[in-house]
């Protein structure tokens, strides 16, 4: 009979600062059942999940993006805040808020809590990474915390799994709170919200509107309209004396750090505190950090080639060794040539590079699960800060070097509109991992091996150098945008560094895997058809004859080909890179690498990156015989392939962050010119210096 009644269930928001483990949080108490889309008419990120209360009740938990304050001056803050408040129609209205905050940096939180409070919300705290709190000496009282804040407050380890089961009772415990009346403002800002009611009303709650009397108009989704409502506002409370920003902020910081003094007890003896501290001297130090920030980065570099040198020659002969079963499997034929040079080839091309893509997302996810990453964000804070951005920038920078796509969409962190913009704008010209098979590759086949130093690979440092030339480039963009079109406008950074952790290897695991899913996935989906597209442009129309070279060049791809080399031929290229270009543009970059597979295949049997490098060294020029594939044209390429916008699913991305077409294709003949021109000294110096 009771298993027929549905049983009742609540919406809980969950929401917490940047970095305080909320997602993780989140990840445990859903498990697998939850979902991701995007947030109706916008490209925020909107994930659900389910929960199983210890009641039997259940739970939809919606996980809000990480905010400072309930003062929106993202994207990001203005979707969590719209969701608190019930203003989305895609989303139900929360019954709980579940406020995560850090137990290293509870003051901070408490300040995002008070503001939920001002809500009316019923609301459940979750005091989280409390064991590293725990480990330096602090002690938290959970029950006067409780009774301070008038919210349960729980403790909780997300890493480790820990309070979950006392979390879910406390919300089901206030799941029929009523909602209080917000708490009560000052008089004069009070008076002045209530003002600004009569025009606003049900368009902003007091809170913001609080909020937005210390934030001024630069605060997302204030018009300009509002913004001089505002302006207004503040005169008038100038006038009276009143200080806003003492009003607003100052009342909260001091009841937060009352709520600290009372609640937690100071460690008596901090060692671990000491010991971050000496280590921060280091890693942030305006030299020694940025020394430590560049070895790290080329040791990296030196493990993705020597100890991904195995791994791929594994990889590689597996694919020989199909090929050769289907080639022995199906005999002569287009069939057999369809599955081994167009699909093998072509796929195999890029997915033999697995091994380094791996080592580099491991890395990097290592350094920020150790807690160095934040400490990156502040040491590159200042330069940033010289080109026009802020240390906000370093995330969807560094996430670019992945992929440029998550990366523009991290952007959505910067409050500040035209510093977001630029950042969009230069986002893609740092080294994605799609590159990598490119570099890779190309720096094989025109690059000796031989050691530098007598310590480092002279591919490693080449890939390195690459590296940084996209940084630099990215940097001389920004500083380029906003000094000219996107002027730059003063802003406030501000980081929490956590402390030094040894990684959690379930959740880099778990990331790891994410992010070798996504590149498997494209492997097995764009670059696949791709490769079968292009083994049929290769392949037709047939020239009649038997020789693999002519049927190349009368067939659609090599035309296509002979139309560009004109374009291409000052930068040293030939019409067969001009095939692979024409692949990249209208794909992605690392389909340079399976057309050349292809390309190559259609000529002389054979599988592998290595036999595909041995094919372009071997290369000669059809009218005098010497070497197509030179140093010069080697260094171009790969310069070219540097700025080159060859990435679809960015220019999109892009047009649906920025929301114009403008920017968007802006950018692609933007970065094109930058790369043709580019390519072009480069080929004409190296050519030079060779001669």
């Amino acid at each position: 009979m009771s298993s027929a009644v549905a049983a009742p269930s609540l919406t809980v928001a969950l929401i917490g600062n940047p970095n305080c483990g909320k997602s993780t949080l989140f990840n445990r108490l859903t498990g697998l059942r939850q979902r991701v889309a995007n947030y109706a008419g916008v490209t925020v990120e909107r994930r659900l999940g389910r929960m199983r209360l210890t009641d039997g009740v259940s739970a939809t938990v919606v996980d809000l993006p990480g905010v400072r304050s309930l003062a929106p001056r993202s994207p990001d803050e203005r979707i969590a805040v719209d969701v608190l408040l019930g203003r989305r129609s895609d989303v139900p209205p929360p019954d709980v808020a579940l406020v995560v905050l850090n137990a290293h940096h509870l003051e901070v939180g408490l300040y995002l809590l008070l503001q939920v409070r001002e809500l009316g919300l019923p609301a459940v705290a979750a005091v989280n990474m409390a064991d590293e709190t725990e480990r330096v000496g602090l002690a938290i009282d959970y029950e006067k915390l409780s009774r301070e804040l008038g919210v349960p407050a729980v403790r909780t380890v997300a890493t480790e799994g820990a309070g979950l089961d006392a979390l879910k009772e406390a919300i089901a415990g206030v799941r029929e709170t009523e909602r209080r009346p917000p708490e009560p403002m000052p008089a004069p800002l009070r008076e002045a919200c209530a003002r600004l009611r009569t025009t606003w009303n049900g368009a902003f709650s007091d809170t913001e509107l609080a909020d937005y009397l210390v934030e001024g108009r630069e605060a997302e989704g204030a018009s300009v309209e509002l913004g001089e409502c505002l302006e207004a506002e503040r005169r008038r409370l100038a006038q009276t004396g009143a200080d806003v920003r003492e009003l607003v902020v100052g009342t909260r910081f001091r009841r937060a750090s009352e709520i600290c003094s009372r609640a937690v007890a100071p460690a008596s003896r901090d060692r671990r505190g000491t010991w971050t501290r000496r280590l921060d001297g280091i890693v942030t130090h305006p030299i020694a950090g940025y020394a430590v920030f560049l070895f790290l980065m080329a040791l990296i570099f030196q493990a993705m080639f020597r100890w991904a040198e195995w791994p791929m020659g594994w990889i590689e002969g597996g694919i020989a060794a199909a090929g050769n079963v289907a080639a022995d499997a199906l005999g002569p034929g287009d069939l057999s040539s369809l599955l081994r040079d167009g699909v093998l080839a072509g796929v195999g091309a890029v997915v033999v590079f697995l091994p380094q893509i791996v080592l580099l997302f491991l890395f990097m996810g290592i350094l920020e699960d150790t807690g160095y990453m934040s400490r990156a964000v502040l040491l590159l804070d200042r330069p940033l800060s010289a080109v026009g951005l802020s240390g906000r920038g370093f995330v969807p920078l560094l996430g670019s070097m992945a992929c440029a796509v998550p990366g523009v969409m991290a952007t959505r962190v910067i409050p500040d509109a035209r510093e977001r913009l630029a950042t969009i704008c230069v986002a893609p010209l740092m080294t994605c991992s799609a590159r990598l098979p490119v570099y890779t590759c190309l720096i094989g086949a025109v690059l000796v091996e031989r050691t530098v130093a007598g310590v480092a690979s002279l591919r490693g440092v080449t890939l390195l150098g690459l590296y940084l030339l996209g940084v630099l480039s990215a940097l001389t963009a920004a500083l380029v945008l906003r000094r000219t079109t996107l002027r730059r406008t003063s802003t406030n950074f501000v980081v929490e560094l956590p402390p030094y952790r040894w990684p959690t290897w379930r959740t880099t695991g778990v990331q790891l895997w994410h992010r070798v899913k996504t590149f498997l996935v494209r492997a097995g989906t764009v670059i696949l058809g791709i490769s079968i597209l292009l083994w049929f442009l290769t392949q037709y129309p047939k020239s009649g004859g038997s020789d693999p070279a002519v049927q190349l060049e009368q067939s659609l791809a090599g035309r296509a080909g002979k139309a560009i080399e004109p374009v291409i031929r000052p930068l040293g290229y030939d019409w067969k890179v001009g095939i692979g270009l024409l692949t990249s543009f209208f794909s992605a970059r690392e389909v340079f690498v399976s057309t050349m597979s292809t390309v190559y295949s259609v000529e002389e049997e054979g599988d592998g990156v290595q036999s595909l490098q041995r094919r372009l060294r071997e290369e000669r020029d059809e009218a005098t015989g010497a070497p197509r594939w030179t140093l010069p044209v080697g260094l171009s390429l790969l310069v070219f392939y540097a700025y080159a916008m060859l990435c679809s699913s960015t220019v999109v991305t892009v047009f649906r962050e920025t929301g114009s077409w403008k920017w968007a294709l802006g950018q692609v003949a933007a970065m094109t010119a930058l790369a043709y021109g580019a390519a072009f000294v480069t080929y004409r110096i190296a050519f030079a210096l060779a001669s």
